[in-house]
Order: C-alpha cells, then structure tokens, then sequence
C-alpha cells in the first residue's frame, strides 16, 4: 500500500497516469495528496515493523527480524527521496513525542544503511533459525533476503554519491565486487499476485 501511494503521485506528475485533478501540477496536486502515503508509512507500517523487530529479536528470530529492517530501510529511504527531511528519530514515540521533528535526509539515509548492514548480519548469519511462514516475498530464504538488502545498499550508495562521493563509491564498489545483488528476475522484490491470467489464483 505504502509503495502503490508513493507511485502514484509521482507517475501523474510524469504522466505514466493520468492525471485527472486538473490541467496543471498545481491544480492536480498539493500537500494533501499525500496523506494517505504518510500514513501508511506513519501510523501503519512503521509502528508494526519496529513491533515485529522487536518480537523477533526477544525470540531469536533473525529472518524475521532481518527482512524487517529491509523494509524499514526501504520505506525511510523512500520516504527521503519524496520529501527529502523527514521525521525519523523522533518518531514514533506515541504520545511522548506528538510532533517529532524532521531529521536531515542524509541522516535518514544513513540510519537506514545501518539497518541494512544489520540484516545482511542477521540474515547472513540465520543458519538454521526458523523462517516466517507467511514470507509472501521470498518464502523465508535468508539468502534471498540478504541479496535485497545489498541491492538497496547499492541503491542508497548511488543515490547519496553526489553528497559523499568517495564513501559511496567504496560502497557501490564493494557490492559489485562481491556480486551478491538482484541481477535477474526471480530474485526480484515483487509480490506475486498469482500466475494465471484466465482463471486468477
């Protein structure tokens, strides 16, 4: 939901949609647009996801907890790229902090490559521990997980390279060195809807 809310408003300013709330951008869209992506990734995802890290990690569950962080890497990420600062360390505090303020998007971007490097550790390192039964994505292969999370490691070098070029490059450097990265189809982040058109399943 968070990503088909993100695309949307995006895809109308370049016209991949339509867009049908009028003639111009400014007539077409505002801040209001993006209520609804907001608070998906607010008040929905993100409290969930940090619940579910911290569950998996009290019961030593280090896929779960491993392709929780890859998803929060990728929503703060995304989040940064649309609005650049944004709410992050103070956020999601419930009442104790009830209007957290932005942080750098740098930071942001920052925070999530060390969630990244921690579940390339927890998944890298899951050997036998008990995989998610509902893992929609990947079936609860730690591997394939791990492989997401050094592509979206790759994704942030590039994206942060003009900012801190000589980091960024020892990064994307070392990824593709080491090879281990989303270069087909099958190891794509995609949910699978089904696979037949004239009878859906």
């Amino acid at each position: 939901e968070f990503y088909e809310d993100y695309w949307n408003e995006p895809a109308e300013m370049v016209r991949m949609i339509s867009a049908t709330g009028g003639f111009t951008y400014f007539n077409n869209d505002g801040p209001e647009s993006f209520n609804n992506g907001w608070t998906t990734a607010y008040a929905e995802f993100l409290p969930d996801v940090r619940s579910t890290i911290e569950n998996a990690t009290a019961r030593n569950l280090p896929i779960h907890s491993g392709s929780a962080k890859v998803m929060e890497a990728m929503v703060i990420m995304s989040l940064v790229d649309m609005f650049g600062d944004v709410p992050y360390s103070e956020a999601l505090q419930g009442i104790e902090v009830i209007a957290p303020t932005a942080d750098n998007g740098a930071d942001v971007y920052a925070a999530a490559e060390a969630l990244l490097d921690e579940a390339i550790a927890e998944l890298e390192g899951a050997g036998g521990a008990a995989a998610p039964t509902n893992d929609l994505f990947y079936g609860g292969d730690a591997a394939s997980w791990a492989t997401l999370a050094k592509t979206l490691k790759l994704r942030n070098a590039v994206t942060t390279r003009l900012v801190d070029p000589a980091s960024a490059l020892s990064t994307i450097n070392a990824l593709v060195s080491e090879g281990d990265l989303i270069d087909e189809e099958g190891e794509d982040f995609a949910f699978p809807y089904g696979n037949n058109q004239l009878n859906p399943n």
